[in-house]
């Protein structure tokens, strides 16, 4: 697959056939929503041809591309010295494949924006395909290449791209809306305990949230926001209620925040990891909601947003989140009371399930979010005291909720299916990856949330410092993943990253977006 995956326009692209085998030279777009099977093709997310005729299409299984009616051109192979042209419409949606200027397919077809939709070409070791996106006029010392290098976008191509159709280059990118770089919104900071005070800086931000985790030992995960206000935090690791301690994390400040003398945050010697989010700087009530006003500390553009509430007790309830989308993830905490977090997600099989933050998997028939997802104001609760307590009974139904969605280019909430082979699966974020934090939900036996971070790693791909969300372990040295400027990939087999057939859960945030990152 290509390194890119736009998510909307129209884009050209051309394949210098070098080689050919009769069943080789696979070419056509793919989902990055796919499923590999030993076949390396029969369950893909695709559509398009190879050298003998063959229609690679494939419905695949459900999340990404799918293919609609017949292909309405003439399906033909191709010959060494052929050159195969793409034409990419993503409004349509739908896909043209040229061969020589001549159309031999032409689909329409859906799929979900979640999953964007790019080249993909496989080869063997009897056929030679060559990627041309606009950078390269010989095709292997065809000197007839025409284009342009006129700076408008097109690029050198053998033939003329059809108007408004742009090569795939980082140029031609949209810019995002959280620049370069994208620790202006979320940021990780490491330092090492004093045991008495000290002011922590280099966030590059006032945070509205701090997780922070001791990396060297055992201990619990301590995290803080600006809507309880400082001193108060809960443990993503423990079932426990709400804390307050006047030695903890005691200000949120203009670069970082200020911490006392507390144990689980600044132990003399010991190294930690602070994990920084900005929300939107003060909390507001938030009316949007049925029979629940809620405080809102919300970052709109960043989709993130910190909400507290009290109960009702009643079935359909609801607070508003303060997005201007609808979450796609929701983490929430009965605050005075000792219970399981509760996960609910889009990537879950319903809003039915949930998962805990604090342990197990996932989990059915509890009907915390009344069995129905967020909407773009508002999340809907059942009666269950896990989430909607009637606070009015005994005065501890108060709650905490985060709330997510992804932003093109700094966030992303999703899940991948392992594959129980070190080469994994790699999972298209549209950035380079400053954090991530995934988990198995799907089946026994359980996992860790399992958490890694750029700034915790050493300067290269591969990243083997887990933490993990459920748990109060110290830093795990093992090599699962590798993170690169437009995702990350799974290379380990490990029940907590990739169980063949396992669906992962997982939130990350960017360090750079795709369009500006360094190539890694």
């Amino acid at each position: 697959m290509s390194t890119f995956a736009p998510t909307s326009g129209q884009w050209y692209w051309e394949v210098y056939i070098d080689a050919v085998s009769s069943s080789g030279n696979h070419l056509g777009v793919m989902s990055t929503d796919y499923a590999k099977d030993s076949d390396h093709y029969n369950e893909f997310d695709v559509i398009g041809c190879r050298a003998d005729n063959y229609d690679l299409t494939a419905v695949g299984r459900g999340q990404g591309i799918t293919a609609v009616g017949s292909n309405t051109a003439t399906l033909a192979g191709f010959v060494a010295g052929d050159i195969i042209s793409f034409e990419l419409n993503l409004e349509t949606p739908q896909v043209i494949i040229n061969k020589n200027d001549s159309p031999i397919m032409n689909r329409t077809f859906t799929y979900d924006s979640a999953y964007p939709v790019l080249p993909w070409i496989r080869n063997n070791s009897s056929n030679i395909s060559i990627l041309n996106c606009g950078q390269d006029s010989s095709f292997a010392g065809n000197a007839t290449a025409q284009g342009n290098q006129d700076g408008n976008g097109v690029g050198d191509f053998y033939y003329e791209p059809p108007t408004d159709y742009l090569a795939l280059c980082t140029s031609n990118l949209s810019d995002p809306e959280i620049k370069l770089p994208a620790s202006e919104a979320f940021n990780t900071v490491l330092y090492t305990g004093n045991g008495s005070t000290q002011s922590i800086t280099g966030v590059g931000f006032q945070p509205d949230f701090t997780w922070i985790k001791r990396r060297d030992d055992v201990d619990n995960h301590v995290l803080f926001d600006a809507v309880r206000t400082a001193t108060k935090y809960m443990s993503s690791n423990l079932t426990a209620a709400e804390t307050t301690d006047t030695d903890s994390l005691t200000s949120f400040d203009s670069d970082g925040f200020s911490l006392g003398s507390f144990g689980e945050g600044n132990d003399s010697s010991e190294t930690y990891v602070a994990w920084n989010w900005l929300g939107g700087g003060g909390a507001v009530t938030n009316t949007d909601g049925t029979n629940i006003d809620s405080q809102v500390n919300a970052n709109p553009t960043a989709g993130f947003s910190i909400c507290t509430y009290e109960g009702t007790g009643t079935a359909g309830d609801s607070f508003g989140h303060g997005l201007a989308s609808k979450p796609d993830l929701v983490i929430l905490k009965r605050r005075g009371y000792a219970g399981n977090w509760v996960v609910g997600s889009d990537e879950l099989t319903s809003w039915d399930y949930y998962v805990p933050l604090n342990e197990a998997t996932e989990q059915t028939d509890y009907d915390f979010f009344n069995d129905t997802p967020p909407t773009a104001s508002v999340v809907i609760l059942s009666g269950d005291g896990a989430v909607n307590y009637d606070n009015a009974i005994s005065g501890n139904g108060t709650y905490v909720a985060y709330c997510f969605h992804s932003v093109e280019g700094y966030s992303k909430m999703g899940s991948y299916i392992g594959n129980g082979n070190v080469d994994g699966t790699f999972i298209y974020t549209g950035f380079r990856p400053a954090y991530y934090m995934i988990r198995k939900v799907n089946a026994a036996p359980p996992t860790g949330w399992m958490i890694e971070d750029r700034k915790r790693e050493e300067p290269f791909n591969d990243y083997a410092r887990d933490l993990i969300a459920n748990d109060d372990y110290q830093e795990q040295p093992d090599t699962r993943t590798s993170m690169y400027s437009n995702g990350f990939k799974i290379i380990a087999t490990s029940n907590n990253f990739n169980t063949s057939g396992g669906t992962y859960l997982y939130i990350a945030f960017a360090e750079y977006p795709f369009k500006y990152a360094p190539a890694r």
